[in-house]
């Protein structure tokens, strides 16, 4: 795979602002190559009318990726419907998936339609695919290649024009050559395959992500916390986070509730590896605890006032009395994006 320089790194921010102010995802949040990819392959993909496999472990966030895919498809107007296939019982399946007619069985008093009209011209997300009944898979597969289906009860054939979107956080092709799913419809599902890596794959991220949780929970919960104790983000960049982008949410959010001061302190934090003595992070030094607290009150300061000259870098860089060259700097140091910050960027 072509690895980003410079040029397409940038490239990829601008995929990653285009969709942030157009479809309000404030959740589309990195600078990270592997993200940045992954990314910037959705933008390439989302105008094919193609089925799509998006594969990633638990919390990576691939209906989050899944809505960029829609939303920024011709499909856009039309409806999204995400569905989860391992809540579905399987003895239920084939009716939530394509409905019913009335009559069609003991109970069924009024017709009923299935997930798949309801999406009609729209995207239809199926998450974990992999929980799919094998006896549903043929049932689906035929649906994707004929793009028809039959009701409960119903005696002939109706079509709809449903994109396919689908997630599994198992390995599905292995699954697939075990026998436990259809290889046909893997095959089916897998014309373009869109990765998601883990957060700890993407540890330079986890800053930008925490500062992004900040905001969103201190404001939801009417609470002054501003920024996080310099020893927070070390410790938050070192643990492992097997929950991924979701765990490390609900650590900021857990944080924000608990928090008593302006700032997020190590003790608020309720990670597993902190009531263990080895993995307890280093103590700083002096200069290290010191250069952590002047990096947290610039990106703090040079945050609020772009969100104050609306995101005009010149502006802020003037009531900074800063030269605008070297404001320009402390912003790409800090990886501050203006536009993430104008109100229409926000949903």
């Amino acid at each position: 795979m072509q690895k980003f320089g410079d040029h397409a790194a940038h490239e990829a921010g601008d995929v990653i602002n285009s969709l942030v102010v157009k479809l309000g995802l404030k959740k589309l949040v990195g600078r990270e190559s592997k993200f940045c990819e992954a990314l910037a392959k959705v933008q390439q993909i989302s105008p094919c009318e193609v089925p799509v496999l998006i594969c990633g472990e638990t919390g990576t966030g691939k209906e989050l990726f899944a809505r960029a895919i829609h939303y920024l498809s011709p499909r856009s107007s039309k409806p999204f419907i995400p569905i989860n296939c391992a809540a579905i019982p399987a003895e239920l399946f084939e009716n939530e998936l394509f409905g019913h007619v009335k009559g069609a069985f003991t109970g069924a008093t009024v017709r009923q339609e299935g997930i798949i009209q309801a999406a009609a011209g729209g995207t239809l997300f199926l998450d974990e695919i992999d929980s799919i009944p094998l006896i549903m898979q043929a049932k689906l597969l035929r649906f994707l290649e004929e793009k028809e289906f039959k009701p409960l009860g119903l005696n002939r054939i109706a079509k709809a024009d449903v994109r396919i979107v689908s997630a599994a956080r198992n390995d599905l092709r292995k699954k697939a050559q075990e026998g436990a799913f259809r290889d046909d419809l893997f095959y089916r599902l897998n014309v373009v395959s869109l990765l998601l890596p883990p957060l700890r794959e993407r540890a330079g991220d986890i800053p930008l992500l925490a500062e992004h949780f900040l905001q969103k929970y201190s404001a939801q919960l009417f609470k002054p916390v501003t920024g996080f104790d310099p020893g927070v983000l070390s410790v938050l960049t070192q643990y492992n986070w097997p929950g991924n982008i979701r765990e490390l949410e609900n650590a900021i959010y857990h944080a924000v509730a608990v928090c008593h001061s302006s700032t997020i302190q190590v003790h608020d934090l309720n990670l597993p590896h902190l009531h263990t003595t080895e993995s307890k992070p280093p103590a700083q030094s002096f200069k290290e605890a010191k250069a952590g607290v002047i990096a947290t009150f610039e990106r703090q300061f040079i945050t609020r006032l772009l969100i104050e000259h609306g995101g005009n870098i010149s502006r802020a860089a003037r009531a900074a009395h800063k030269h605008r060259r070297a404001f320009g700097e402390l912003v790409k140091k800090y990886r501050i994006d203006p536009q993430a910050l104008l109100p229409s960027a926000s949903s």
